[in-house]
């Protein structure tokens, strides 16, 4: 291992221990020797994104020869996206993902929540009882579910039929 890749690793440590500063301190010191590295700028992004600079962490990805652009930064654009509310361009990169994976639960997951924040509750509904077909126990899974469904519920009956059922 070089010692530029040893910082690099040193920067991944320090930014899983959430030392953002320290991280970004020594992916800067990468840049200065490789400024076009595209390892060490998706770190940047990667630590803009957790300091809740969506739109640094984005310009950052955008800007990436497509070449380096692999399925783990093109979900990491996915959840900039979804942060920013930009709906549409997440979704589309989570239907990739999971062209490319289907049993990607995880992606399921964040696609199922924004189709349900669009009201598409129909689309979600189906996600998530993919996702606990494969994940029967998950309690967290089911209650995201049931919280879709009672908002599908809600939409389907008329306000008066919705009292009655509710109780």
């Amino acid at each position: 291992m070089t010692d530029w890749e040893a910082r690099l690793e040193y920067a991944r440590l320090l930014s899983n221990l959430h030392r953002y500063e320290e991280a970004l301190t020594q992916l800067n010191k990468l840049l200065k020797e490789k400024p076009d590295s595209s390892l060490v700028l998706i770190e940047v992004a990667k630590i803009y994104y957790y300091e809740g600079k969506n739109i640094e962490a984005l310009q950052i990805l955008e800007k990436l020869p497509a070449k380096d652009v692999d399925n783990k930064t093109k979900l990491l654009m996915a959840d900039i996206n979804l942060a920013l509310k930009k709906y549409p361009i997440a979704e589309s990169l989570y239907r990739k993902q999971l062209e490319n994976e289907p049993t990607d639960d995880l992606t399921k997951f964040k696609l199922a929540e924004l189709l349900s924040w669009e009201k598409r509750y129909e689309e979600s509904i189906q996600l998530y009882r993919e996702i606990l077909a494969s994940r029967p126990e998950d309690i967290q899974i089911r209650r995201k579910y049931a919280m879709v469904l009672f908002g599908w519920v809600k939409r389907k009956l008329q306000p008066k039929s919705l009292k009655n059922f509710i109780g």
